[in-house]
């Protein structure tokens, strides 16, 4: 039974490792990053109050027409994130289905975790900077560690209008959290059980064991009482029945006793026992 429940609970862990499925995400927070274009950067990106992006399908932030700030501020209540362009001034991201050039219609962030493994579809990534230019991407990937934590890195190409051919180059920084898939919690589960049912084999057998050994001492103890020391056998087997011992210890203690009385050690086969129930 203790090999089965061992096993069941490497099962439970491995097919965990082996078929871990993709979970979509329930959240994504843009925690900082980069980004740089024509040798104009790094740009540090500041979070906004759109840093806590919408994993649904749908859009974060607003692109205002003809609208161009002096500082970043008056982005920050629109947009995912502001940074400062060079000498082009304050710039910020949102996520929108189309960009200034007619290009898209692109769908809106979505995200999966596959054990530690981060995918991210930023196809409505949108870098406005006088104008709402795209800079998205699909299977943006990354890794993330015990916590959500990632850095994810991807290049995008600008198709039509001003910056036509040229390349953004992004880091982003974050959090990610998904949903974990029932099949999975399942066989957390499974192994978990698994493993106290073993734990708890594993400390009653040893609890077991030094019941055993107190016993059989006991009964060792007992050989010099001449009321159970009886001669001929029956009185220990009697006392032995009356105590409500199994046969394995009651014969430990019978061992041991003949030990005893013939002034020789429990045997090989007494100690092995012991030995294994011990351990």
């Amino acid at each position: 039974m203790r090999w089965i429940q061992c096993w069941m609970a490497v099962a439970a862990m491995v097919g965990i490792a082996a078929g871990a499925q993709a979970a979509p995400l329930n959240s994504l927070l843009v925690t900082g990053g980069a980004f740089t274009m024509s040798g104009v950067g790094p740009n540090p990106l500041h979070p906004a109050a759109f840093a806590d992006m919408s994993v649904d399908g749908s859009y974060d932030g607003s692109v205002p027409p003809g609208v161009i700030a002096a500082s970043e501020a008056p982005y920050a209540p629109i947009s995912i994130a502001t940074f400062s362009f060079g000498i082009f001034g304050p710039a910020y991201v949102v996520t929108a289905a189309t960009d200034e050039a007619g290009n898209g219609p692109f769908p809106g962030v979505t995200g999966d975790l596959t054990g530690n493994q981060l995918t991210l579809d930023l196809r409505s990534w949108i870098l406005w900077w006088k104008d709402a230019i795209n800079q998205g991407a699909t299977g943006v990937t990354a890794t993330t560690d015990g916590a959500g934590n990632f850095t994810a890195t991807w290049n995008a190409v600008v198709v039509g209008g001003f910056a036509n051919g040229q390349v953004g180059n992004w880091t982003l920084t974050g959090n990610a959290t998904a949903i974990p898939e029932p099949m999975s919690m399942a066989l957390v589960g499974s192994g978990l059980v698994a493993l106290v049912g073993l734990a708890w084999r594993r400390s009653v057998g040893r609890c077991l064991a030094w019941i055993s050994l107190a016993a059989i001492v006991e009964g060792g103890r007992d050989a010099m009482d001449p009321v159970f020391d009886d001669r001929d056998g029956d009185g220990g087997n009697r006392r032995e029945r009356a105590g409500g011992t199994t046969h394995r210890v009651a014969g430990d203690r019978r061992e041991l006793l003949h030990g005893r009385r013939w002034g020789h050690a429990p045997s090989r086969g007494v100690r092995q026992h012991v030995r294994r129930r011990l351990l």
